[in-house]
């Protein structure tokens, strides 16, 4: 059996702007990948896997008065 790398990797990020005009804004990404480039003998060469990302006060905007300024979404990732 031959064994297989799984990495975990991500970001998190909070801002905030000391004008008023702007919201704290939350930016958390996370994605799992497994080493697919093992499964043909190239090791360490092609990672594939899925994630998520979820972006809060999106640019500062004010999501309960701006349309689209929260978002979640699901994604698919190859490296």
């Amino acid at each position: 059996m031959q064994s297989s790398t799984v990495v975990v990797e991500g970001l998190g990020s909070e801002a905030c702007s000391r004008a008023d005009e702007r919201h704290r804004e939350t930016l958390l990404d996370a994605v799992r990948m497994a080493d697919v480039g093992s499964l043909a003998g190239k090791k360490g060469t092609v990672f594939a896997g899925v994630g998520h990302e979820y972006w809060q006060n999106k640019f500062g905007a004010n999501h309960a008065t701006a349309p689209g300024a929260n978002t979640s979404t699901g994604m698919r990732k190859a490296e």
